[in-house]
């Protein structure tokens, strides 16, 4: 079930370090990043800065499971054109360190009650969280996705 729980704020500014890049599709690569989060459904806001000083950012959401590991990940469609997607799919390499904000969100949290989630392109990241979350549980009927 998604719930309205009242969201926590986002807190400060952390690194991540890239532990793993992945290309799951043409339009799209996975980023495994070494920082906390703690519900499915969450996600982070990424923030580059360029040389000069100026600042992008964009918001992706937590592809993988809560699962206490210091690891989580984030799948990137790639954007024609995109400032901040771009970058990290001709820049980031395993190893860098990118300034992260999160985890964010309680409003569209799952909190392991029954639910169906249904989702399309980029979309499907956080529900993606929420299917495995249930498998991780060993309670693959409490959520499924169309």
């Amino acid at each position: 079930m998604v719930t309205t729980a009242a969201v926590e704020p986002p807190g400060p500014w952390q690194t991540a370090t890239v532990v793993q890049v992945r290309q799951e599709t043409p339009t799209a690569k996975t980023f495994n990043l070494k920082v906390f989060a703690s519900r499915a459904g969450q996600h982070f806001i990424v923030r580059l800065t360029a040389p000069g000083g100026y600042r992008a950012q964009r918001t992706y959401s937590i592809a993988t499971a809560p699962s206490g590991s210091p690891e989580i990940e984030i799948t990137v469609e790639i954007l024609p054109g995109g400032e901040v997607s771009g970058f990290l799919r001709e820049a980031v390499e395993v190893g860098d360190v990118l300034k992260v904000r999160g985890p964010i969100g309680g409003h569209f949290a799952w909190y392991r009650q029954p639910a169906l989630g249904v989702a399309a392109e980029s979309g499907i990241v956080p529900v993606m969280s929420m299917l495995r979350h249930a498998r991780v549980l060993g309670q693959p009927d409490l959520f499924h996705l169309l």
